[in-house]
């Protein structure tokens, strides 16, 4: 199987840059409770909240996790009277069980919850993982009074406040949004007469307090004024808070620093930069030297600061080239927004003998290889330092021999080191299938399945290739991806 990722390219090399030093791939000694088969319904059923996270014993991200992981289980202990459960699942001995939860990838992290079943997607730190599980324990809404509502508006980083009559419209529009975003914000509801009518954000950064002033309490907008005001104006981007930037939904204008002396002087030009422009962009600060790897895949050479914008979206780079200054800083986010720059694109040398049975693929020629409109083309995006794609390569090497100069061609294309355009990558390896057509307009089809043998990836191939050549994988045997 593939580890998944919830973000992109630069959420898989954000986390990777995070490497802990090599731990036990069980959790044998700890108070993470082991599942099996027998005792998941048990367990799991009888606690007001239960993490379980699926794991594979020789899963590089799945050992990176357990240090952490084992102290929020000593945190909340296995026989903890607030019946939070930290259990984990070994996806080798209870094959059946992985299969049954729709796992297919490790480590993939789950929350249970009054029988419903969801994915965990926030930091992965011991802090943000015990916040989020002591939340499922407290109500969506706290209901405060005038006496404690001040007190309350400064127990967490963002707090949000409704107030309205109980049997309102309005009332019940802000119990939806509260149910939808409870997991990453704290809620408490005012009745009327203490604060005018309506929503209110508190922080300890930035403005202090910001009301919602659209025309109407509708959900939608809601939703977005909380997301755009709980994201600072410059903050820190780490592992930790990566997925929720990349929820907010707007660019990312990066400054690269190698010590404070750097973040200091440069980080309030960039700051002052996207002050008038705030819902628009997002402005963070990134350590260098941790994630020179990010600047990288970003287009942004190796010189420190360095000033990148990211379009998330679209997966676009514009990086930066000249002097920082407050006007420069300026003039280049104001450029950004109003469409006035060019992106950048990566690309690797085109190799000078590429007569593999694997092609070689970089950017400078996706479009004669991959876009052959004649051929379908199934490509494989890796990554050099991704031991999944190293398991796999023997397989994908032996279809492409099978394949070898036949209408059906197999490549790769390092997606560190290259831009892959039309597709929003979240794992490695990927697959797609770019299939045979005179305008390759049409979208590629991953594979999704688990790369076990030859056969199967020579069974995707045949039911989705244009072309048809019969190939069989003899003697195939079974790997373990």
């Amino acid at each position: 199987m593939m580890f998944i990722h919830p973000a992109s390219v630069l959420g898989l090399l954000l986390g990777s840059a995070f490497a802990a030093s090599e731990e036990k791939s069980e959790y044998a000694g700890s108070s993470v409770i082991q599942l099996t088969t027998t005792t998941f319904p048990g367990i799991v059923d009888s606690a007001d909240a239960a993490m379980v996270k699926y794991y594979a014993p020789w899963c590089g991200h799945c050992k990176k996790m357990v240090p952490v992981y084992s102290e929020v289980a000593e945190h909340f202990g296995k026989e903890s009277p607030s019946k939070i459960k930290i259990c984990s699942v070994n996806c080798v001995d209870n094959e059946k069980l992985c299969s049954d939860k729709g796992i297919k990838g490790y480590p993939t992290i789950k929350v249970y919850k009054n029988g419903v079943e969801s994915d965990y997607s926030g930091g992965r730190d011991k802090d943000s993982i015990i916040r989020f599980m002591n939340k499922q324990l407290m109500p969506t809404i706290t209901t405060l009074t005038a006496k404690n509502y001040m007190d309350f508006t400064t127990s967490e980083n963002v707090v949000i406040v409704g107030s309205f009559a109980e049997n309102s419209k309005e009332m019940a529009t802000f119990k939806s949004v509260a149910e939808q975003l409870h997991n990453d914000f704290t809620f408490g509801a005012l009745p009327t007469g203490v604060l005018a009518d309506g929503v209110h954000l508190y922080k300890k950064f930035d403005e202090a307090y910001v009301k919602f002033t659209g025309t109407a309490l509708d959900k939608d907008e809601v939703i977005r004024f909380i997301k755009k005001e709980s994201t600072p104006l410059m903050g820190v981007i780490s592992p930790e808070n990566y997925a929720g930037y990349v929820e907010a939904g707007l660019p990312m204008l990066y400054l690269f620093a190698e010590n404070s002396e750097q973040r200091s002087k440069y980080g309030p030009m960039v700051e002052d930069a996207v002050r008038q422009l705030k819902g628009k962009i997002n402005a963070v600060h990134i350590d260098a030297t941790k994630f020179d790897r990010h600047a990288e895949a970003l287009n942004l050479p190796k010189k420190w600061p360095g000033v990148v914008v990211h379009d998330m979206e679209h997966d676009l780079k514009y990086p930066y080239a000249g002097e920082i200054t407050a006007e420069t800083m300026a003039k280049f986010a104001k450029d950004y927004v109003a469409g006035k720059l060019e992106p950048s694109y990566r690309s690797e040398d085109v190799p000078t003998k590429n007569d593999g049975p694997v092609k070689i693929v970089v950017f400078k020629t996706f479009e004669t290889i991959v876009n052959d409109p004649k051929k379908d083309v199934l490509l494989e995006i890796y990554a050099p330092w991704c031991g999944a794609c190293k398991r796999a390569e023997p397989i994908y090497n032996k279809v492409a021999e099978l394949y070898n100069g036949s209408d059906i061609v197999l490549a790769k294309i390092d997606g560190t080191a290259n831009d892959v355009l039309g597709f929003k990558l979240t794992k490695f390896p990927t697959f797609l299938l770019y299939k045979a057509d005179a305008s390759k307009k049409s979208e590629p089809i991953e594979f999704e399945g688990g790369l076990d043998s030859a056969n199967t990836l020579i069974n995707f191939i045949k039911e989705h290739a244009v072309n048809k050549v019969e190939v069989t994988a003899e003697d195939d045997e079974k790997a373990d991806l």
